[in-house]
């Protein structure tokens, strides 16, 4: 789905505590890490089977459906759509939500349905159990016909498929089959969404308070030492609710942007018409630490009071963790287009309220959290987030896409252009297409060994990848195939000192081309690979991913400089390359010789060298680099020049710099949006 919201003081906490949560080793975190031991997603880890991917059910008329599961904050829920068209032909969406209760010790399920002829919308509440290869839930369905009493099993039958049983209680004999569908895994392309046009249903009355509240995205500061964490460290929250056609649902969703890695999805919010109760509820899963918060409660449309034009009111109870809550939230839509909140506790004893939050959210154009900058053939930019989805800007107007336009993933990793005119975004659950009229999720070849898949044509695109994977993949026009790299010298030593690692060693940091057509990947933990069409060579040594006291940073940013020479992450070395089996070797290692790199002593820089996130070079060929939390260098083959990048008075944390099709430079950030140079400094972008 879409977005991300800025909410309840819940949301404020968990953002704050994962300021200070344990590092995590990927291109998406802190630069410099050290190995931690993995973390179990549990009680739902059962669940995780289910996700990524679409599942799908094909009923006996040849229509199908489609479930694609999303993980919550924390992991410790998810989210279900349904898309595509039911037996009858009609479009069809339905919305369910897996979260573990911390206060009720289950996982519990809510299910919206759609508008069904006769029977109207409806609500299912009931719990799900995964024992073993099979789950079993129980459930409640509220109609506007009336109450149902519903059962499910799930019976898995390998990875890829499960047969699902619906039953139902009928008389005093209990649940009884009702009817039964096989779910495979898709393997094709994506569910064809219901339309978002004209021909939709329009949002209901219910749900009318919250019209000034859609299509934005919300941006708040919160101070730590609003949270009693002390300090006066700022964190910024990134919000935004969305409307779900058919299922008539807001969907809200909150990041915490931390300016030192991977956003924290800190919130998710479901607002919808109980049938059964009559009223407007809200379901919210927040997670901080390593506990999980769960909200229920109703929701009141205010009236216009005081100048300030409507607004909510959620009246809560909750559990974060083991401990009962009840807390107030309001939401006053000010005149001048922000959104004034208001958070309170309440002493469940005394009824006495005490005000947690006061803070005012601001509307923003587009994500502070672009990681990626983009100009295809036909002049349009496109801004890749870290939750928000992609952006594309064509000079006048910018066009937002997330997966309710059929991306699979709003998290971005790279977005490439292949030579047909298809735009490729790499996300966190695979690889979307976009032909200039709609999102494909293109399917994966897997390459069983290493002697397979690995081809050098210099019209295929080559994509990173992440989170366990062991190699890149390679898309040719028609199929997206993941290769796997040969076995690295130092893989059995690297496996028997962190037997536990959460992410392989070989994931895919970055992908680069030089002048012969050569293909680099920087990894995670084993340093650098170079394919020449024949080779897999290997350049691991110890200084090219750990850093002074500790830690390592991976090979994040690989360039050939105009003299040939190639740059690897730092400013310390130059190295240069020998082709494969050079003076006679041919051992599987890459042969070089290892040079200084930039001299700093004329700069301000107190460290003897600095390592970069990304680099390219301008149109005068000098390399341009840009730190993580250090600004912009740029090196002219000879002198260091520097360039703060600044958001007000604090330093932006950077992820990227790229040039475009007219030589232009623009920095992707953590925290703070997209950057332009304007030939003297950086300059924030405002379309």
């Amino acid at each position: 789905m879409r977005h991300h919201h800025t909410f309840f003081a819940l949301s404020l906490m968990a953002a704050l505590s994962a300021c200070t949560a344990a590092q995590d080793k990927s291109p998406d975190a802190k630069p410099a890490q050290k190995l931690a031991p993995a973390k179990v997603a549990d009680p739902m880890a059962s669940f995780a089977r289910m996700a990524p991917g679409e599942w799908r059910v094909t009923f006996p008329s040849g229509t199908s459906m489609f479930d694609t599961w999303h993980w919550g904050p924390g992991k410790y829920s998810m989210r279900v759509m349904t898309d595509g068209l039911d037996a009858a032909g009609d479009p069809w969406r339905e919305l369910e939500v897996v979260y573990w209760h911390p206060g009720r010790q289950q996982v519990c399920l809510l299910n919206l349905h759609p508008d069904v002829p006769g029977v109207g919308r409806g609500v299912s509440e009931g719990t799900i159990k995964f024992e073993g290869e099979t789950a079993d839930g129980v459930f409640d369905l509220y109609q506007t016909s009336g109450l149902r009493k519903l059962g499910l099993r799930w019976t898995f039958d390998g990875p890829d498929k499960y047969h699902d049983v619906l039953l139902e209680a009928t008389g005093p004999d209990g649940l009884k089959p009702m009817n039964e569908w096989d779910h495979f895994r898709s393997k094709g392309p994506p569910a064809p969404r219901p339309r978002t046009s004209e021909e939709v249903p329009k949002p209901s009355e219910h749900l009318k308070a919250f019209e000034s509240l859609v299509g934005h995205i919300w941006d708040a500061t919160v101070q730590k030492a609003d949270w009693r964490e002390g300090g006066g460290d700022a964190v910024h929250i990134e919000s935004t609710f969305e409307w779900i056609p058919y299922i008539d649902a807001i969907y809200a969703r909150s990041f915490a942007l931390r300016g030192n890695g991977e956003p924290t999805h800190v919130l998710d919010a479901y607002f919808y018409h109980h049938t059964g109760t009559n009223k407007l509820r809200c379901l919210a899963l927040s997670n901080w630490g390593e506990q999980s918060g769960v909200y229920e409660g109703d929701v009141t449309a205010l009236d216009e009071k005081g100048g300030v034009v409507g607004g909510l009111q959620l009246d809560l109870k909750g559990y974060e963790g083991d401990q009962a809550v009840a807390r107030t939230v309001r939401f006053d839509f000010e005149k001048d287009g922000n959104l004034h909140q208001r958070v309170w506790s309440i002493d469940g004893t005394t009824t006495e309220h005490t005000l947690m939050l006061d803070v005012n959210h601001t509307v923003s154009e587009m994500s502070k959290g672009i990681w990626y900058v983009f100009q295809d053939a036909k002049d349009n930019y496109w801004f890749g987030s870290d939750g928000q989805g992609i952006y594309r800007f064509d000079g006048t107007t910018t066009t937002h896409f997330t997966t309710k336009d059929g991306l699979c993933n709003d998290r971005i990793r790279g977005i490439q252009q292949h030579k047909s005119g298809d735009i490729l975004i790499t996300t966190l659950d695979g690889v979307s297409k976009y032909d200039g009229q709609r999102f494909v999720t293109l399917p994966v070849t897997v390459m069983d060994s290493p002697d397979e898949g690995w081809v050098l044509d210099p019209d295929d695109v080559w994509l990173p990848w992440q989170t366990g994977q062991k190699g890149p993949y390679r898309y040719d026009g028609k199929t997206l195939y993941h290769l796997k790299f040969p076995k690295h010298p130092r893989e059995d030593e690297f496996y028997a000192q962190h037997p536990n690692l959460p992410w392989s060693p070989y994931e895919v940091y970055c992908v680069y081309k030089d002048r012969k057509g050569n293909m680099w990947f920087g990894t995670s933990n084993f340093g650098i690979c170079r394919f020449d069409g024949k080779h897999l060579d290997w350049m691991y040594e110890d200084h090219l991913t750990e850093i002074d006291g500790g830690g390592m940073f991976g090979i994040r940013s690989i360039f050939e400089d105009k003299n040939g020479a190639f740059w690897f992450c730092n400013t310390q070395f130059r190295y240069n390359v020998k082709p494969n089996g050079a003076a006679g070797l041919n051992n599987g290692q890459i042969t070089y010789k290892t040079e200084t790199g930039m001299d700093l002593s004329g700069t301000s820089l107190r460290e003897k060298f600095f390592y970069f996130m990304s680099i390219t070079e301008d149109n005068n060929r000098d390399l341009w680099m840009a730190t993580f939390g250090g600004g912009v260098w740029r090196y002219d083959g000879k002198n260091m020049t520097h360039y703060p990048v600044k958001d007000g008075d604090k330093d932006v944390t950077l992820f990227s710099i790229y040039k475009d099709n007219r030589g232009d430079l623009w920095l992707g950030t953590h925290e703070a949006g997209a950057y332009k140079f304007n030939g003297k400094t950086f300059e924030k972008f405002r379309p």
